[in-house]
């Protein structure tokens, strides 16, 4: 795997479609903690876009601050933010590039009918996105 992507063990992964399901219809949204480039931890965040926001997420700026500490206190770090896409590929939408700070990573989760279709790992920079290898594994 190359040095900037990142392992998400199968666990996690299923407990991430489980939130965007949750979620539906609106996009889910938040966190992905761990330690060198492994997830150890999911950390939902509420979509401050909510309804109104159509489909589109920002993160809730406690939820965010929660997840920092949470990082903080097991010794890791926050490694990216994650997003679902109901009804939409797992690439990038203008908002999304709009709204991504420069180096930040980015998972997406394309959901349709319910069912996750799509799961893709993104680098925002210059104001475009590159996609960065995302691998699955047993165990957290």
């Amino acid at each position: 795997m190359k040095a900037d992507g990142l392992l998400l063990p199968a666990e996690l992964s299923r407990e991430l479609v489980r939130v965007a399901r949750a979620a539906l219809p609106q996009e889910a949204c938040g966190l992905l903690l761990g330690v060198d480039g492994r997830v150890r931890a999911i950390h939902p965040a509420r979509n401050r876009a909510g309804a109104e926001g159509g489909r589109r997420f920002e993160l809730h700026p406690v939820d965010l601050m929660r997840a920092e500490e949470r990082a903080r206190e097991r010794g890791w770090s926050l490694l990216a933010v994650y997003h679902s896409h109901p009804e939409a590929p797992a690439v990038p939408s203008r908002s999304d590039l709009e709204g991504a700070l420069p180096g930040c990573l980015q998972l997406i989760l394309s959901l349709r009918g319910g069912r996750p279709t799509d799961l893709r790992l993104w680098r925002y920079a210059g104001g475009r996105a590159v996609r960065v290898e995302l691998a699955e594994c047993s165990g957290v």
